[in-house]
This record gives structure tokens, sequence and C-alpha cells, in this order.
């Protein structure tokens, strides 16, 4: 079964223009992926007018696996195939690489795009996914999708490194602004006409479309920095997954810091997190906890004999441990019995001290 991989989208605090000449550096080698080999020209393609860009390359990648492992492959290296498409005049880069090496046993695809933030033009923001589908291979396929995916969470880690890395260089040597494309007065724009790159379009229609589509659930790596804190992109990706899972079955879902939650108790396992989640989600609607909790009030028996309440705060301001709220007070389960003080009414008082 295909297995997909989104990532968060980053964003950089820098024109289109910079990111680019940034970018270019790290071709035909970049010093700072080990793994990456180098790179050769396949074909290359500019507009008369200097707007459309279209390169593929030949990218050589060291494999990070046993010694064993890789004499079972036959292949110390392997060879993907990156096509990168940049349209100047509409400031946009999209990159797609797929896998040469055991092509017809592992389907390997990477997309990922560059564009102006559409908040504000003068940033960049930065979009990639991967699917990863291992049809066969000798018999060792889960050992192969756990290496691939050590290796591909190692090298997406350092991706906005590199490209900042870059940026500061440019920044040493006195560059830090690009201009922008302005279409030559005696040239015909290319990118206009009915011959443009036509191929190169159908590679990425479907990528932009996933873009712009307002089904696909979106996060970008700020958000998670300030709210959730430090995570691994294996984390990152994890939150995605079981948000994209869950929309298909709910049209409101909680926020990424429950998501979180749910997952780190099961592992970051996504299908026992969903599965969990639902559950927790279906006991909260059984019980009408978050109606309740807006303007329920616990009744004066379980308000006298079960007093509580969270005892100190963390530094976020989150209870830490329940308690009484008096010394005296230590919780009288049995006079609430005798008074009648249902079991769903206590659930209700338990939820409101823990939430509220």
């Amino acid at each position: 079964m295909p297995q997909e991989y989104q990532l968060p989208d980053r964003i950089y605090k820098y024109p289109f223009e910079l990111i680019m000449k940034a970018y270019e550096r790290r071709f035909p080698t970049c010093d700072m992926i080990p793994a990456f080999l180098g790179s050769d020209t396949i074909s290359e393609h500019k507009s008369k007018d200097h707007s459309v860009h279209v390169i593929e390359r030949r990218c050589k990648i060291d494999v990070e696996a046993p010694y064993l492992l890789k004499k079972v492959c036959g292949a110390d290296f392997v060879y993907f195939i990156q096509k990168n498409s940049t349209n100047m005049k509409n400031r946009t880069l999209t990159i797609v690489a797929t896998n040469e090496t055991f092509a017809t046993r592992v389907k390997i695809k990477e997309e990922c795009a560059y564009k102006p933030h559409p908040d504000n033009e003068e940033w960049t923001i930065f979009t990639q996914k991967a699917t990863l589908n291992i049809v066969s291979f000798f018999g060792i396929e889960a050992q192969v999708e756990r290496l691939g995916l050590k290796a591909y969470h190692k090298n997406i880690k350092k991706g906005k490194e590199i490209i900042m890395y870059y940026i500061n260089e440019l920044k040493s040597e006195g560059v830090l602004t690009a201009p922008r494309w302005e279409a030559p007065e005696d040239v015909e724009s290319e990118s206009d006409s009915e011959d443009s790159f036509a191929s190169a379009d159908d590679e990425t229609d479907g990528l932009q479309d996933v873009e712009v589509s307002e089904d696909v659930y979106k996060i970008d790596s700020d958000y998670i920095n300030t709210h959730l804190g430090e995570l691994s992109p294996m984390e990152e990706c994890s939150i995605i997954q079981l948000a994209k899972r869950m929309k298909q079955t709910f049209e409101k879902i909680p926020d990424e810091r429950v998501l979180l939650r749910f997952l780190r108790a099961r592992n970051f396992d996504i299908e026992k997190s969903r599965e969990m989640l639902i559950k927790s989600m279906a006991w909260r609607k059984q019980y009408n906890i978050d109606s309740h909790l807006d303007f329920w009030t616990p009744p004066a028996v379980l308000d006298r004999y079960m007093p509580g309440a969270w005892h100190r705060n963390d530094k976020d301001a989150a209870g830490l441990h329940p308690a009484s709220r008096t010394p005296r007070y230590k919780g009288d389960v049995a006079c609430c019995r005798r008074r009648r003080a249902t079991a769903p009414r206590s659930l209700h008082l338990r939820a409101g001290n823990t939430e509220n």
C-alpha cells in the first residue's frame, strides 16, 4: 500500500528571487548533504525571454544501509531523476523527483514547490510531500521502508538549514536582494505563447491542484515551533497524516495539540491514534461533555461532598494534579450516593475540573 508523507509548510522571510539564487548553489554538489554525491544535467531548456527554465538532472545518492543489505540489493548508490520547472514571471518553482534505481520494485515520488507567501509577497513558502510504494524487494520490504524513511527524515531536516546557509553566504558577498523578472521589450514572452513548455506544465498540474485545494490540511513549521515545540520530521508528518485521516470522517477535528497528545499516547502509530481519538470523541458526544462545560454547574451535594480542583499550575498555567479545595474535605462518596448524586453528574464535575 502506498505511503504518503506530507510535511508542514516552511516559510522563508525572503523574496522568491533571493531564495532561487540560494537554491541554485546546491548544485551540482552540496557539502552539507554528505549523501548527495553529485548530479548531471540530462536536459535543459530556457524560454527566449528567460522567464521559464526547465532542467532535468540525474542525482547520485549514497545509501546509508548495512553492508549486507547493499550486497543483497546489488547497489551501493541510487539514482534519482529530478525535474525542476522555474517560472520567474509567476514566481514559482516546482520540483518533481522520482527514483531511477529499482524503479520496478520501489516507486518513490517527491513533489516540492516554492512560491510567494499568500499573505506577504516578500516571503516565500515551501511545500513538500512524498509517496513511497514498495512493490516487492527481495522479501525485506519492511526493512527497506524503515531505512528509506530514516534517510528521508534525516535529509529533509537539513533542508531549511541549507537554504539559510546559502542566503547567509550571499549576504556575506554583498547580495542582499535580487531583482524581479521583467519582460524584454524586443522578445516575445514564450511563457504566454501557444508553444510554451506544455510538457512541464502537464508534469506539475497535479501538484498545483493539490496546493490550491481547500480540502487539504495545511500547517506551517512556525506554528508548530510556537505552539507545539520542537518536533522531529516524523512527528510533524504524523500530525498532518492523522489530521487528514480524521477529516475524511469528521468535519470538525481537535486542534494539533490534542492530536499530538494522542499520537504520543500510541507511539505515533497513526491507525491506533486515530482509533483512540475516535473513541474519545464518541465518549464526549455520548455524555455531551463540550456543551455541558459551557453552562453546567455542579449540584450542591457534589459541591459540598466531592470538592475538587487542580492543585498548582505549570509554566503554561495548566493544572498539575487534582486536589481538594480545602484540606478538611476529602470527598464523601457514600454520602453522595445516599443523596442520589448520579454518575453522569459526577462525571461532569470531574470533566469540568479537568478542562476548565
